[in-house]
């Protein structure tokens, strides 16, 4: 399935998480082969290996992997009596703000070994403390923390796993070039920066980002411009001159190219 197509354009959150439960290793653990929760569910294997049997499959759950289960996804479980698993387990409601958020869950996997398997090991643990200490604000912050799970499982499945050694060093570019969005360096520039040639540098960070330098670049830019403009921060040629732009009518241009309207017109539709 292509994943990147159907999670395009997502647009959901996450409205109430109805548990939070951390189940020790127990080797009699089972769930019925038709069991079904009224609720979205998702998982993670701290240690120990379970057997999970669906839509006439059979996978095999061990420490790191996430489980992802849309609403009523009839399913059976057990635990591995010599190497029971032990894990966090979250059940929640989403609210559809495109009529997107059913097809993107049932999109991804039901089991995967998460490309980010530091982060969603902090975000998990983090989740449940935060669950059972209940202090002030308590389900603001539970809610945002399981919305950053989804959105790292999105942009797993959204774009190809990229394993060049090379992947990380671009990604620490990126996010410099978003805390910089008001220079613009060329790609011999960033070649540089990160010690490679610049063909290889224009593959590479394309495999990682889904565009080119130029077009993130660009892409950053008229983002930044568009939050200055609708924020009322300043007028069209102070955002272009924010993010980097001195000429105005270029501006405009790749700004209409991008967002599909002028910044006079996208200031007006929002």
């Amino acid at each position: 399935m292509n994943h990147a197509t159907t999670l395009a354009g997502h647009d959901f959150v996450v409205t109430d998480i109805m548990y939070v439960l951390d189940r020790h290793p127990d080797p009699q653990w089972r769930l019925r082969s038709n069991f079904c929760n009224p609720h979205y569910v998702i998982a993670y294997c701290k240690s120990g290996q379970a057997e999970y049997h669906y839509n006439n499959e059979q996978v095999n759950v061990s420490k790191g992997d996430v489980l992802l289960f849309p609403k009523l996804y009839q399913h059976g479980a057990a635990s591995d009596p010599h190497d029971p698993w032990s894990f966090l387990t979250v059940a929640f409601e989403l609210a559809d703000l495109q009529g997107t958020a059913e097809k993107a869950i049932e999109s991804l996997p039901r089991c995967m070994a998460s490309s980010y398997g530091y982060e969603m090991h902090e975000l998990f643990g983090k989740l449940y403390r935060s669950w059972t200490s209940k202090k002030p604000g308590y389900l603001l912050l539970c809610r945002g923390l399981l919305m950053e799970m989804l959105y790292l499982i999105v942009r797993q499945f959204s774009q190809p796993l990229i394993l060049t050694p090379q992947a990380h060093t671009i990604e620490k570019l990126m996010d410099d070039l978003q805390a910089h969005v008001h220079k613009t360096y060329s790609v011999d520039e960033l070649a540089a920066r990160v010690g490679l040639s610049p063909s290889y540098f224009r593959t590479v960070f394309k495999q990682t980002a889904g565009m080119t330098a130029i077009e993130y670049q660009n892409q950053l830019k008229i983002n930044k411009a568009g939050d200055l403009l609708l924020g009322g921060y300043c007028n069209v040629s102070e955002a272009a001159e924010a993010v980097g732009f001195k000429d105005i009518y270029y501006f405009s241009r790749l700004f209409k190219k991008i967002t599909g309207m002028p910044p006079s017109t996208y200031l007006k539709n929002r």
